[in-house]
């Protein structure tokens, strides 16, 4: 009874109605500074895969542990988190410096994971005469089926009989769709058919790599 007393209290009192923004302050922060945001998000997924990669590697005794260089990759992503930066509430030049940073954490973490897959790689044999191997990583611990867009070019340059248009796993044919590379030599049939992009669908085992 008491709480129903209450609630006809309550409603007898005409509650006040807000239009526009709760927030006057720093209006449109939380959507500005995209570039940083992206970046942001980029180098953080980019973090996770370099970090499984070395350490594949470290365990398998091929590289030491790039400790200190992923400790000062891991400073400019967390400098980028600054209250003032990531939210999107700094000036233009606050901008511009975390881009900077960012971009030299993108440039220690490219680094460490082109070195890291090279060195999984070491044991693998020589590819075969016309035949340019891909290889599709997979630092998950559990198994991915998944679509894979990669560029890649032919061991055979400006020589038109070196285009191949098949790719196969294992002996068995790949399905898969070509399109036009990123590059624009496409009215040089020689230079065009070099580089190619291929869109594909494998299922790569957990911590280790397909080879197509």
């Amino acid at each position: 009874m008491k709480a129903i007393v209450t609630c006809l209290i309550l409603s007898a009192f005409a509650l006040p109605a807000h239009a526009g923004d709760l927030q006057p302050l720093s209006e449109g922060c939380y959507t500005s500074m995209v570039r940083v945001k992206q970046a942001h998000r980029r180098m953080e997924n980019l973090m996770a895969l370099t970090e499984r990669l070395v350490t594949m590697v470290w365990w398998r005794q091929a590289r030491d542990y790039p400790a200190v260089d992923l400790r000062d990759a891991w400073k400019d992503i967390l400098f980028s988190e600054f209250h003032d930066i990531l939210p999107g509430s700094g000036i233009p030049a606050v901008e511009a410096d975390c881009l900077i940073r960012l971009g030299h954490a993108e440039e220690i973490l490219r680094r460490h994971k082109s070195r890291a897959m090279i060195s999984l790689l070491r044991g693998e044999p020589s590819a075969e005469l016309n035949r340019t191997p891909i290889f599709v990583f997979n630092p998950h611990s559990w198994e991915v089926t998944q679509e894979v867009e990669i560029e890649y070019c032919l061991d055979r340059q400006f020589k038109p009989d070196g285009v191949v248009r098949t790719l196969s796993s294992g002996g068995q044919p790949v399905v898969a769709q070509f399109e036009k590379a990123e590059h624009n030599l496409g009215h040089n049939h020689d230079w065009g058919e070099w580089r190619q992009k291929a869109v594909f669908t494998a299922t790569i085992p957990p911590l280790s790599y397909a080879t197509v």
